[in-house]
This record gives structure tokens, C-alpha cells and sequence, in this order.
């Protein structure tokens, strides 16, 4: 399968063809980004809500994310840190629905290495893009909780973070290394003696604690101002990806599981699903396959590990400024002409495809089909030049990696341990769901190219992709009487953020505090803490990174920074 560099003039395929999905393609960027490369987890892997244009990558399933990574022997629940974010500088109606359910397109998890009978709490980071910073008020430190948590024999853990691109290199090789010395410790027991614990829960527990360099790497790199930070993050997520695909091929720590498991172990629970799961991970890593093979897949997953992450970086990276008149963008709020970085000049207005808000906002009020066209167009392109290259060299590696596997294709090899089972099931649950959907769908495409036949008075005017934003946002208003810009002055940033914590408060019985922040790598980061509200027992954190900059991941997303592991 061959992706082609996308010729503007195909942009006039009617959006409304049968069977075709936008799905917010144009964000080709907030796909599925995937840290861990072995199949076995590593600590470090991601969830996505609409992960469309980037590749998804050679994992473990995600059954086994966050809570069904087990240590197996106490149960413990890991601190685990998330970030997210979003990038638009005043709160809509929509925003504030949406805060507490924010659309993920990117998870890391993150461990903190400890004695397995101590609990570890729960640690967030939710990165809004909003007009205005919480004012900091009386804020309390993680000290003054510990109490707290101690009675419940957990710990309360916030990172430290390398600050120098030589201590981001440090910290990963100093991981590797013990992740590298506890796989030797695995391999080169006394086979005949081996035991749960010291094979298949001491696999677990290296790879859950290696995982906290990786997800760390993986903030920079997203996060961090400073590019010769984002560039030593970057290389050090490839040297972790790199020595995660290649935990699965060591021979020794292969052998050392195969011999418990040649004892016929009686596990039950938890114990079980990790044993069979684990064992199902290296059957489809191609341990079974001859040495010749097995040598070709693991070169071939590192190739394709590499080349994912450049695919993300190059995306992120991306930087495409569009310039307008004030005339091209009539209908565009003033709050987002007035955006800082926007008027450049006196009538020229830089709009960046790249920033999400910006483009979310100019495809949805703009009333001018050429700009929203010009706009979608170069959306949808953002990086083409090396990611064209990149998505065949990608789709060509998947199919070779399925092939060598024993599965017919990639979407086999990826169906498997999901629902689907196989790829043919999903496809037929895609073409039953466009199915079901397909004549509500035509019926909302019919209201709003009515509209956009009386606005433009062309009779045979069609709703484009990029159209449907822009002429979704007129039927609220014409059918509903919803104006979601008028709405935005009654949902400011702090009123909409205290409504959502109260609402989360009520319902679930917890209590949200706002605390110090020992280490920001921006000035404006804050740090929450969640507890229970009847006992007090800390239950978890997050950071807030609320603004957009150069640099940053620019599109909605939450990283897991350190997570949970029983």
C-alpha cells in the first residue's frame, strides 16, 4: 500500500460521500503515541480517544494498561502523574462540558520504584489551554499530607526531573542499566529452581521501574522550552524504545520463564493473567520462531519503533503560519484575532495550522469556504515532505513484522489480543457502525448544506470536509438559537474549572487542593492533589500546563506519568 503526497484538487470529494468519516483527520498529529515498543510493557504506554493519522505501534495490548500491570506478589497502588492538555485561550460552553472527560491522544505511564507492600497514590497532570491562571491562593505542600497517606501505608512520590539535557541521557543509561541488571539476575538463576516471583513477577517489576526514565523522557519532550532538552528527551525515548523491543529477545530470560512454566504452575487471579499473558507476549515477539527469524523481527520492530517516533516528532514539530486579512477572516471572533502572536500587522492576521485552537476556531467561524479551505488543506499536510516517506517505509515494516509472525496481515496481528480477534471482524464492525450511522449522518449533512446553499446561493453547493465545522456551528445557532462564542463570557476559566471540581467533589466524595510545585519547568504549571473527602487519604495528583508555546505538544492530550501497578 502505497500513501501518495495529497494533491490539493482532491480536496473536492464531497464530504458527505458514503462511507467516508472526517474524524477530525485534520489533526493528523493527536494519534496514538505509544512509548513502549517491547510487546512486554515497559511502564510506559499510551491510550488514545481518536488516534487517526499517526501510527499505532507494536505493544502489548491495552488491557494490560495502567491497573493489569502486576507485580503480583502485595498489592500496591503506584503513584501515577498525568498530564494533559488543551490549547484555546478562553473556555467555550463545549470546554467546559468537555474538561472532565478531556479527549486523550496520549498517555505515558511513569513508575516509582519501591518496596512492593507500600502503596503508591495516583498521580495526574491535566494541561488545559485557557485564558487565565488560577490565583495561587493558600497553597499546601505534599509534606502536609503524608500524614495522611501513611495511615494507609502509601507514599506520596512527586518526580524529580532531569534538568539538563546531559542529566536526561544520564537518567535513561543509568535505567537501562539496571533494567539490564535485573534481566541478568532473570537469566542466570538455577532453572531448575525458578518460581513465579523470580521470573515472570521480576520481569514485571524491571520493566514497570524502567518505565519512570521513559515516561519522564517522554514529558520533556513534549513539554519542556528549552529544544536542546526536547532533542536529549527525544534520543533518550529512542534508546529506551530501542532496549524495550529488545527485553523480549533475551534468550536467557526467555528460557528462565519457560522453565517455570514447564512446571505447570496452578495460578489463579491475577497470578494467571499475567502468566498467560506473558507467555502469549513472547509467542507473538517470535520466540518460538527459529534464531534467523526471530533476529530479522526484532530488527525490523526497532526499525519501525524508530520511525514511528520521528513520524510524532515531525508533526509536532511543524510549522506552518498562514497569513490572512481581516476580510478573509470575517466571522473570526476578536477573541481570536486578538490572541497573542495573531495581528501581525495592520490588516494581516497569522493563523497557524499547526496550533489547535487557532485552527479549531477559524474552521468554525470563518464564513469564507477559500479560507477554510486553505487552512484544512495545509492542516491536513502538516509535514508531508518526510511523513509521506515515513508512512510507507512505516505501512511496509508493519506488514513485514505481521508476515513473519504467522498473521495475514498488521491488522490481524493488532486484532488479536482485542475484542475483535481478527481484522476482518473490526472492518465488519466498522462498515455495520457507518451502516447504523449512515442515515442520521445524511440527514444532519442535508441541514447543513441547506444552510450553505441559502448563504452562498448556489443550488448545488456540497459540504466539503472543510465545511462542516464552520456550518455545524450554523445549525446551533439557526435551529437552536445556541451561539457558543456569546455563551463563552458566562464560562470563564476559573468558574468553569471550581464548577468542574465541585461537581467531581459531590458525586465521587473527594476534595480537590492546590499545592506547591517544587520543580516547574513553566512558570504557570500547577499541581493539584485529589482526596478522599470523608477520610482525607490522598488518592492521587496532576499538574495543570495550560498555555500554548513553541514547542510544546500542540493539540488536546494526557500524559500518565507515573502509574498504577498492583
Amino acid at each position: 500500500m502505497k500513501i501518495c503526497h495529497r494533491d490539493s484538487k482532491r480536496g473536492k470529494n464531497n464530504f458527505a460521500e458514503k462511507n467516508k468519516s472526517n474524524r477530525d483527520t485534520e489533526a493528523g498529529y493527536d494519534s496514538e503515541k505509544r512509548l513502549s515498543y517491547s510487546i512486554f510493557p515497559l511502564g510506559s504506554r499510551t491510550e488514545a480517544d481518536e488516534q487517526r493519522d499517526e501510527a499505532d505501534r507494536i505493544t502489548r495490548d491495552k488491557e494490560r494498561n495502567e491497573g493489569e500491570q502486576k507485580s503480583l506478589s502485595k498489592p500496591s497502588h503506584e503513584l501515577a502523574f498525568r498530564m494533559s492538555h488543551s490549547i484555546a485561550q478562553n473556555i467555550t460552553p463545549t470546554m467546559a462540558l468537555a474538561i472532565s472527560a478531556l479527549p486523550i491522544c496520549a498517555r505515558y505511564t511513569m513508575f516509582v520504584p519501591s518496596p512492593r507492600s507500600v502503596k503508591h497514590l495516583f498521580i495526574s497532570l491535566l494541561l488545559f489551554g485557557l485564558g487565565l491562571p488560577l490565583p495561587a491562593g493558600e497553597l499546601k505542600s505534599v509534606g502536609d499530607f503524608r500524614a495522611a497517606a501513611e495511615k494507609s501505608n502509601e507514599v506520596l512520590t512527586i518526580p524529580d526531573w532531569p534538568q539538563t539535557p546531559e542529566a536526561v541521557g544520564a537518567a535513561m543509561k543509568d535505567a537501562i542499566a539496571k533494567g539490564n541488571a535485573a534481566l541478568d539476575e532473570i537469566g542466570k538463576q538455577d532453572f531448575s529452581k525458578v518460581t513465579f516471583k523470580t521470573t515472570v513477577v521480576a520481569l514485571d517489576d524491571l520493566t514497570y521501574e524502567a518505565g519512570n526514565a521513559g515516561n519522564k523522557a517522554v514529558i520533556i519532550k513534549e513539554t519542556n522550552t528549552s529544544p536542546a532538552m526536547r532533542t536529549a528527551a527525544e534520543n533518550a525515548v529512542k534508546a529506551y524504545q530501542d532496549w524495550g523491543v529488545g527485553i523480549d529477545y533475551r534468550e536467557d530470560v526467555y528460557k528462565a520463564i519457560k522453565a517455570f512454566a514447564d512446571t505447570h504452575p496452578k495460578l489463579t487471579g491475577e497470578d494467571e493473567k499475567l502468566f498467560n499473558e506473558t507467555l502469549r507476549d513472547y509467542r507473538r515477539a517470535g520466540l518460538d520462531l527459529p534464531p534467523e527469524k526471530r533476529q530479522n523481527v526484532e530488527k525490523l520492530r526497532k526499525e519501525l519503533s524508530k520511525m514511528e517516533t520521528d513520524f510524532s516528532s515531525n508533526i509536532v514539530a511543524a510549522k506552518v503560519p498562514l497569513v490572512f486579512t481581516k476580510a478573509e477572516l470575517e466571522g473570526v471572533p476578536e477573541s481570536i484575532l486578538n490572541s497573542p502572536g495573531v495581528k501581525t500587522g495592520d490588516d494581516s492576521y497569522t493563523i497557524l495550522a499547526n496550533v489547535t485552537f487557532q485552527y479549531n476556531g477559524v474552521m468554525q467561524t470563518a464564513r469564507r469556504e477559500e479560507t477554510r479551505k486553505r487552512l484544512n488543506v495545509t492542516r491536513t499536510n502538516l509535514a508531508r515532505e518526510k511523513n509521506v516517506l515515513l508512512l510507507n517505509s512505516i505501512l511496509t515494516t508493519r506488514n513485514q513484522v505481521a508476515l513473519c509472525l504467522g498473521y495475514k496481515s498488521w491488522d490481524d496481528f493488532q486484532t488479536e489480543i482485542r475484542m475483535a480477534k481478527t481484522g476482518a471482524q473490526a472492518k465488519q464492525f466498522i462498515n455495520d457502525l457507518i451502516a447504523g450511522t449512515q442515515p442520521k449522518f445524511d440527514q444532519e449533512i442535508a441541514e447543513m448544506r441547506k444552510i450553505k446553499i441559502a448563504e452562498t446561493k448556489n443550488q448545488n453547493a456540497q459540504i466539503m470536509r472543510w465545511d462542516w465545522r464552520y456550518f455545524s456551528d450554523q445549525v446551533k445557532k439557526q435551529k437552536y438559537t445556541v451561539d457558543t462564542e456569546a455563551l463563552r463570557a458566562y464560562f470563564p476559566f476559573q468558574q468553569t474549572l471550581e464548577g468542574m471540581f465541585n461537581i467531581y467533589q459531590s458525586i465521587f466524595g473527594l476534595k480537590f487542593y492546590r499545592i506547591r510545585v517544587p520543580y516547574k519547568w513553566i512558570d504557570d504549571l500547577q499541581l493539584y492533589l485529589v482526596a478522599d473527602a470523608a477520610s482525607g487519604q490522598p488518592l492521587g495528583m496532576f499538574y495543570l500546563d495550560m498555555f500554548p508555546r513553541d514547542g510544546k505538544f500542540n493539540h488536546f492530550a494526557e500524559f500518565d506519568i507515573i502509574g498504577g501497578k498492583l
